[in-house]
């Protein structure tokens, strides 16, 4: 019998496959630790044929693979795109053979309620005609990525942005769309690298009104008036109004006087004041304005009537006839009489229970019978011309009426100012 024996030299012996799996476990951070933004993860792993890489999970997700560094395996971890809660870490390590292990987990606790970087308030709001400019310290931030320029109508209202700088160097922004007659609030902002952000104190920004200025009056001669008042020296000045103040509701103020140069601080008025209030409005660039002080301008007492000479009774004259009799009244003024400007009566007829009828004005004239009257033709009837006596011939012929009249005597003077009246009774028959 023959017997043939094959070898095939050619085969590889028989290995067995690895099923030992490697070891792994997280050196940082420890169980029970407080992260914050970004966390670095730390693992050791080791294998007897080698590491082919470590995986990270939190709450048993997926989150990174490692980077290996010699035979430690790190992961910085943004902590910012959590919850603020406890979360559970661990570390799979995986050999060349694709066998895994898990390490123990880690119990870490995800807080970055403290992570926004520390508020800052806006240092100085300063500005002029042309522009405005918003000024803060600078952040110590080191992971800062912007500031913000926040500004609102209220103090709680809503905040628009009205700059945002990505410089940190930068500490200041000027504008030149700005109002500050019109409030305005402030705030700056800080915006890290995770977009957590901070905003400080507002700032109010409203322009001072300006300084107000106070009006006092000298009186002149022929009883007119020259108004002084210091002068503005606000930088944003823009004009003076002198007004004129009504006192009644109905009636507008008027202006007697504008001037926007702050070097004029006097006006004379050309004319009889007759009003007694007057005041000064100073108005800014802003349009903001400011009021002085409400001059009451002491225009002295008004004219007295001293005494009135006048006929009791008058007898009419025949037919085409008349007859001339002379009225008058003695009038002074603390002022002197070159202050009073009308002196007259007004005759009124007196009707049933005390009624008056019909009237008629006459003047009075103190000018030593120079004048001539239109109506006719005959003097005033005064025989010295500034003595404070006020004369009139009054002409009475057959037409009037009979009766009993009332005659009320006045006297005013260039301010408008009245004497009390006096009243005296003529039976003309």
């Amino acid at each position: 019998m023959l017997v043939f024996i094959s070898i095939r030299c050619s085969e590889s012996p028989i290995v067995d496959k690895d099923t030992t799996p490697p070891e792994v476990y997280i050196l940082a951070p420890v169980t029970g630790s407080i992260v914050s933004e970004v966390v670095s993860i730390l693992a050791y792993a080791e294998d007897n044929e080698g590491i082919d890489g470590v995986e990270f999970l939190i709450n048993d997700t997926l989150l990174y693979i490692g980077e290996k560094i010699d035979t430690l395996y790190a992961l910085e971890w943004n902590s910012t795109n959590y919850e603020n809660k406890e979360y559970k870490l661990q570390a799979v390590a995986i050999d060349l053979s694709e066998n895994t292990s898990r390490s123990l987990s880690v119990t870490l606790v995800v807080d970055n309620s403290n992570s926004a970087p520390p508020a800052q308030n806006i240092s100085n709001i300063v500005y002029d005609r042309t522009k405005m400019t918003i000024t803060w310290e600078p952040s110590n931030e080191t992971d800062l990525a912007a500031y913000e320029v926040l500004i609102s109508e209220s103090y709680n209202g809503n905040k628009t942005t009205l700059a945002t700088i990505k410089d940190s160097s930068v500490t200041s922004y000027t504008t030149t769309d700005f109002n500050p007659g019109v409030v305005r609030y402030y705030w700056l902002k800080l915006i890290d690298i995770y977009n957590f952000s901070s905003i400080g104190n507002g700032y109010r920004l409203i322009d001072d009104v300006p300084t107000s200025v106070n009006l006092d009056a000298a009186l002149l001669e022929n009883g007119k008036h020259k108004f002084l008042w210091n002068t503005n020296t606000d930088s944003d000045f823009v004009s003076y109004t002198l007004s004129m103040i009504r006192t009644e509701s109905t009636e507008q103020d008027t202006v007697l006087y504008f001037s926007n140069s702050k070097l004029d601080t006097s006006y004379t008025a050309p004319f009889i004041l007759t009003e007694n209030f007057y005041q000064i409005t100073v108005k800014d660039y802003w349009d903001l304005s400011s009021k002085s002080n409400i001059l009451e301008v002491d225009f002295g007492p008004p004219p007295i009537i001293i005494n009135t000479s006048t006929p009791d009774t008058i007898t009419r004259p025949g037919i085409n006839e008349d007859s001339l009799y002379l009225i008058s009244a003695q009038v002074t003024d603390e002022n002197g009489l070159a202050t009073i400007d009308i002196v007259g009566f007004t005759s009124y007829i007196l009707i049933a229970d005390s009624i008056r009828g019909d009237s008629t004005f006459f003047s009075l004239f103190d000018d030593g019978g120079m004048d001539t009257l239109f109506e006719a033709e005959h003097t005033s009837g005064d025989t010295l011309a500034g003595d404070g006596r006020y004369c009139n011939q009054i002409l009475v012929n057959s037409q009037m009426t009979a009766g009993t009249y009332d005659w009320v005597f006045i006297a005013k003077d260039i301010n408008l100012q009245s004497s009390d009246p006096v009243e005296v009774l003529v039976v003309i028959q």
